[in-house]
């Protein structure tokens, strides 16, 4: 049986597969079942050159919950993520109520699992959602896979989902994120000025978004190129 379990945690599928259609045997989905996949690597479904996205993973939520106890420590983590309860409850009997998206970002080729990405408060009638990303793993920053992983993200948000605007919001300090970012489309268009401390000073709250038909321009322009790859 095929399954496309990001969607939903391992094994679980939801109303919003009916919204993908036959995009099931497009790019976004790795043509893999749960039954053919080596026994060592985890479910994949979305694919780039660095890295793969795939469901999360029951038996991952120690290391879950450990990146996001670590991220207020770090000011370079890259990016916000979905915190610890939101993670508990995708494994909750209640997540068939959400239809918001989780996976779990895995370095390609050794299939370690180095990160966390999500859509969350999406909305089909407006187009809209916002994004998170973590990349827990200190030794996987720096190394293009928060830029891979949300282009891959924004791909599915725009292409699969039919969404047209995206959006997050990083702190003014968290420079490698926002590079990141950048990189992978996101524009700058509202701050909340001097509104969080840390190191003995305000720093301002950065809101970014990325609308479809921009972010598919710079896709036909070779945004995916490895060479813009250095966040």
């Amino acid at each position: 049986m095929t399954f496309f379990p990001y969607l939903k945690p391992e094994g679980r599928t939801g109303s919003i597969d009916d919204r993908l259609g036959d995009s099931r045997t497009s790019r976004w989905f790795s043509p893999e079942t749960s039954d053919n996949r080596p026994a060592e690597r985890p479910q994949i479904d979305l694919i780039g050159e660095a890295v793969a996205l795939g469901p999360l993973n029951a038996d991952l939520l120690d290391k879950y919950q450990n990146w996001l106890s670590y991220y207020g420590e770090d000011r370079e983590l890259p990016g916000a993520a979905f915190d610890s309860v939101d993670i508990e409850f995708e494994f909750s009997p209640d997540f068939g109520d959400s239809e918001d998206i989780y996976f779990t970002v895995y370095e390609l080729g050794s299939w370690r699992a180095i990160g966390g990405a999500a859509l969350t408060e999406i909305d089909y009638g407006d187009q809209v959602a916002e994004f998170s990303l973590i990349i827990g793993e200190s030794d996987c920053r720096g190394r293009g896979y928060g830029s891979e992983s949300t282009r891959l993200v924004l791909d599915y948000a725009f292409n699969a989902l039919g969404l047209h605007h995206v959006m997050l919001s990083v702190f003014e300090y968290n420079y490698s994120a926002r590079g990141a970012f950048q990189r992978a489309g996101f524009r700058e268009f509202s701050r909340r000025r001097d509104c969080h401390l840390e190191g003995a000073r305000l720093w301002d709250e950065i809101y970014m978004g990325c609308v479809a038909g921009d972010f598919n321009q710079l896709l036909g322009e070779g945004l995916r190129s490895t060479g813009d790859l250095n966040a």
